[in-house]
């Protein structure tokens, strides 16, 4: 996994054990919890851990989980017979896949501002998302019934827009933009979305307050602050990639799905379907995406929460062309089969094998043979030369490695002092001395 997937898998596994509290989680580094993020997802995680154990397989279980509920929100969200459609060219996007399988934080993140447009769309308009904002409320339930489902909506929307927040901070608020950006593309419904929004916005101040008034909360959340937010603009973050590149990835992750609808726009004698509800789409695909050029320390993966949004507004741009394809059951049943056969084949051999990094599962495995889960261990280099290393020991066996202070057990390029002595086992990284 990337490096960020690993610290979190440790930070979440420890965490399941009772080593770090929810507010402040273990950290692997010499610090005294883990504030570069908010610690929601870590403490999602941490239950997989406790039900299904350190191996593996749970932080990839944890994701299966996030993206099955993420393509469901979608698919109410492009409530239509082309939601498959819009799936397919999110999937398409590689960075997709790449967060998903690497355990970071925007999947998360994904799910919960998705599922937050979703609420606030269906808590203001009624019926459903699509019909509501062309017009139609022929899906409305009863006056009565449905103002107490409004409420409740809209409610669920501010708890899910919090719980981006303590995902990845701020960049999980942009569902914020979603009924200002309603009311300026359909004007009819300004009232009902300017009432809506306010009562969204008094529910998002009564959750700060209470967290507020929450010591650990406050004191997690300032830390995080501190630490992520003070230390990226003050330059004291490493600025690994800039604006350019984030522009850059933009252009990677849409060009393959932009070329699709392309190729089935100017092949098909269906012109363009957008409909508002399409153009809404990408207003909020642009405001999950453009206020990160703020930054100036850019990861491809700070895309992810947009893409759901830009795959709803392409797939708008042929909606009436792919809704014309549509396969008898059998085919469409005898395609899933072999998509599903070749899944589970190639899954099967690929199962608990390495990709990378083979010197440090190599030494992962030696390791793990000879010191005793959840050990502390010297080491004589800083930890940066042995990263990965660093990472799996922490992630597969508990082990914190702290600079050489006489510890039972050392990594070292050679004698680290008097009184120790080299163990003779097969190392690729680094030699490991024992204290005598």
């Amino acid at each position: 996994m990337d490096p960020d997937g690993l610290i979190y898998a440790s930070i979440s596994q420890h965490q399941s054990t009772g080593v770090g509290t929810f507010w402040f989680p273990y950290s692997m580094f010499n610090e005294a919890a883990f504030h570069h993020h908010p610690p929601l997802m870590f403490g999602l995680q941490s239950i997989f851990f406790r039900l299904f154990g350190d191996s593996f397989v749970v932080e990839n279980l944890y994701h299966l989980v996030i993206l099955l509920s993420l393509s469901w929100v979608l698919l109410k969200l492009d409530d239509g017979p082309t939601g498959w459609f819009t799936l397919l060219l999110l999937f398409l996007m590689p960075i997709v896949a790449f967060g998903f399988t690497d355990n970071l934080l925007e999947p998360t993140l994904t799910l919960f501002t998705c599922a937050a447009v979703l609420c606030l769309l269906q808590g203001t308009l009624r019926g459903t998302v699509s019909s509501a904002l062309t017009g139609s409320l022929s899906g409305a339930l009863p006056a009565e019934s449905s103002r107490h489902t409004r409420i409740g909506l809209l409610t669920l929307a501010a708890l899910l827009t919090t719980a981006a927040f303590l995902t990845k901070g701020p960049v999980g608020l942009f569902p914020l933009a979603t009924l200002p950006l309603a009311a300026v593309i359909q004007p009819e419904f300004r009232t009902r979305l300017a009432k809506s929004f306010g009562f969204y916005i008094g529910m998002l101040v009564l959750l700060s307050l209470l967290l507020a008034c929450i010591p650990p909360a406050r004191e997690s959340i300032t830390a995080y602050f501190d630490y992520q937010l003070k230390g990226t603009f003050a330059g004291e973050r490493p600025m690994v990639h800039g604006r350019a590149y984030l522009l850059e990835q933009w252009l990677k992750n849409l060009g393959g799905p932009a070329l699709v609808v392309g190729i089935i726009f100017f092949s098909s004698k269906i012109r363009s379907s957008l409909r508002r509800t399409d153009w809404l789409w990408l207003a909020i695909a642009l405001s999950a995406s453009v206020p990160l050029l703020i930054s100036p320390r850019q990861f491809a993966w700070y895309l992810i929460p947009a893409l759901p949004f830009y795959a709803l507004f392409l797939a708008g741009i042929v909606r009436a062309a792919v809704s014309k394809v549509i396969l008898p059951t059998g085919i469409a049943i005898a395609i899933s089969a072999a998509l599903l056969l070749l899944l589970s084949v190639n899954a099967y051999r690929a199962f608990g094998s390495w990709d990378n990094d083979f010197e440090e599962a190599q030494d992962l495995a030696v390791l793990q043979g000879v010191i005793a889960r959840d050990s502390i261990v010297g080491s004589c280099v800083p930890t940066d030369q042995i990263y990965r290393l660093f990472l799996y020991l922490s992630r597969h066996h508990g082990v914190k490695i702290e600079g050489f202070d006489r510890q039972q057990w050392v990594l070292c390029t050679n004698l680290p002092a008097k009184g120790y002595q080299r163990v003779d086992v097969d190392l690729n990284i680094l030699p490991l001395y024992q204290r005598l």
